[in-house]
């Protein structure tokens, strides 16, 4: 028995038990607050990060960066910035 067949092996038999898997993030457009808790940084990191070339564009007075943008901006700084 696996570690997670035993956490749930006091279900009664014959239910169910749906296992979602955390959602893949990397595809969708970030703001301030996912990119400083992905890439471990701070706040002034991350506004230090944008006037380096960072693209990002508002949405209703909030920051966003896209896949596309974060991936340019790695590849332009350099691999040991973000953990993507």
């Amino acid at each position: 028995m696996n570690r997670l067949e035993s956490k749930f092996a006091f279900l009664p038999s014959g239910q169910q038990v749906t296992i979602v898997a955390k959602p893949d993030i990397n595809e969708k457009d970030w703001d301030n607050a996912t990119l400083m808790q992905e890439w471990n940084i701070c706040q002034r990191t991350s506004v230090n990060y944008r006037q380096q070339g960072l693209e990002y564009f508002k949405r209703g007075g909030r920051v966003y960066y896209s896949p596309a943008q974060r991936e340019q901006f790695v590849k332009k700084i350099g691999k040991g910035i973000a953990h993507e």
